[in-house]
């Protein structure tokens, strides 16, 4: 059964199943009751996409869901070390919910944030390793060394932020989640990693049991401590199923899987860059954002990114098995293919000034308003033009045209 090691299968998927079910339920109970509160509201605001103050405590729902359920199934863990493992991992998880939370509680300097989320990522590596090898273009299966673990600081620290920007439409950071929570544990799974499947398949519930209100209603939404938390139990997973003992997929198995989000999130960046805009100011300039102020609707984009992550969920299966080489190909092929929707989309964002920063455009409004009202006025006052009068004729002129034959009368006359 996916490569675990219980004594009894049968009972051990009754449980496992019995677990889901729970958490799903409790994930759900808890959104429903906080979704009526006044707790930690988040007010519209000149790039938010939402029109009424609506509680961004969606995350306490799924992180307490999540928690419960790890610590119920690291009692099936096999063997000696696999409960204290489950329950390592979600001790290592808490401090990246916590700066969530203060971050929705009070925001956080985008500086001091960073550091916290780099401290979190450090002690998840202090804890459980880091990435030992990763696959290199023309090198093949290269050691990291001295590299490895900030390199992994740095994947998890990244994805968070990345996962904590996409969260901006209902229901789009809990779809993708989803699907990438359950490829990782059928990944896990069948590699044999049974700890790291479950804590995956754990996190897969309890955002279960959060889409229902969330998606499409938004009547709660996940909150920095919900996409913190879970950008980070998503980053730290793809790391364990890579490492060497289990082996269980490529270490860019996951940056494959969210790749659609990875990519928006770099083709933004590297526009505000280009623009000279402050890539730490908040803003509304994703494709997600963009998709949605050109008037599609919240659940028709949700529903486009968790297609796009379950098709790159299966190029990351197809790239598992694929040299260095290989993988790196795919992730320029998901590249290549995502490339053109995004180029059209700002294209058309820019074509009606979407792309305008928030705090400037009214006053960018009112000066077209201006200028139109201004070219009206102008061609209102412009005084109408006089009907051409026709040219006077001469009198030798009227001698010419009497004497001048009709048309056809030559060959009238012959004929």
């Amino acid at each position: 059964m996916l490569g675990f090691t219980f004594d009894r299968p049968v009972l051990a998927a009754a449980c496992i199943a019995a677990i889901v079910a729970a958490t799903a339920f409790g994930a759900n109970y808890l959104a429903r009751r906080l979704a009526v509160s006044d707790f930690m509201l988040d007010a519209p605001s000149a790039r938010s996409n939402h029109t009424r103050p609506t509680p961004r405590t969606g995350g306490v729902a799924i992180f307490f869901a999540w928690l419960a359920a790890c610590c119920a199934m690291s009692l099936l863990m096999p063997g000696p070390r696999g409960p204290d493992a489950v329950a390592a991992f979600a001790s290592v998880a808490i401090p990246a919910f916590l700066i969530g939370i203060a971050d929705d509680w009070r925001s956080l300097p985008a500086g001091r944030r960073l550091a916290y989320q780099a401290a979190a990522a450090a002690i998840f590596v202090l804890m459980f390793g880091a990435l030992a090898r990763a696959p290199v273009p023309f090198a093949g299966d290269v050691a990291l060394g001295w590299f490895g673990p900030i390199l992994t600081v740095f994947w998890i620290v990244a994805f968070m932020n990345a996962f904590n920007f996409m969260d901006g439409a209902n229901g789009l950071a809990g779809l993708t989640g989803l699907a990438g929570a359950c490829a990782l544990a059928i990944a896990a799974g069948f590699g044999g990693d049974a700890s790291t499947s479950l804590i995956a398949l754990a996190l897969a519930a309890a955002i279960l049991g959060f889409l229902p209100v969330n998606y499409p209603s938004g009547r709660i939404f996940l909150g920095d401590g919900g996409s913190m938390s879970v950008g980070f139990i998503l980053a730290a997973l793809g790391v364990l199923a890579a490492r060497p003992e289990g082996a269980a997929v490529t270490p860019l198995f996951a940056p494959i899987v969210f790749l659609p989000l990875l990519f928006d999130v770099a083709l933004t960046l590297a526009g505000r860059i280009l623009r000279r805009r402050n890539v730490a100011e908040s803003h509304s300039e994703h494709v997600y954002q963009l998709l949605i102020r050109l008037g599609a609707p919240h659940a028709r984009v949700a529903s486009l990114y968790f297609a796009l992550v379950a098709m790159a969920a299966v190029s990351a299966f197809a790239a598992t098995s694929f040299s260095a080489d290989g993988q790196w190909a795919v992730v320029a092929a998901v590249a290549f293919a995502l490339a053109p929707a995004h180029i059209a989309i700002r294209r058309r964002a820019d074509e009606r000034e979407l792309l305008v920063r928030p705090e400037i455009r009214p006053a960018f409004e009112r000066r077209r308003s201006r200028l139109r009202r201004r070219a009206r006025a102008s061609s209102s006052s412009a005084p109408p033009m006089a009907p051409a009068q026709p040219l006077p004729l001469r009198g030798s002129d009227l001698g010419d045209l009497d004497e001048r034959p009709p048309e056809g009368g030559a060959t009238q006359a012959a004929e």
